[in-house]
């Protein structure tokens, strides 16, 4: 088994790819309900968070892939 890669050890290519990989599915599971609450509250989005952060959700969202 191999480690799990640190998220310094990914390019800004590979991020900005998880990035649009999360965004995408998240954007498939939204519902009328779910985008009325973003508008009123409001959201950080995928371009604005840090790239541990986005290394960790998509592991836990899609696992880690080679």
């Amino acid at each position: 088994m191999k480690a799990k890669k640190c998220y310094i050890d990914y390019t800004a290519k590979e991020i900005d790819s998880m990035k649009e990989e999360l965004a995408e599915s998240e954007w498939e599971g939204l519902d009328d309900k779910c985008l009325r609450q973003v508008l009123w509250e409001g959201c950080v989005g995928w371009a604005n968070m840090e790239d541990e952060q986005v290394v960790e959700l998509y592991d836990a969202h899609f696992g880690f892939e080679d």
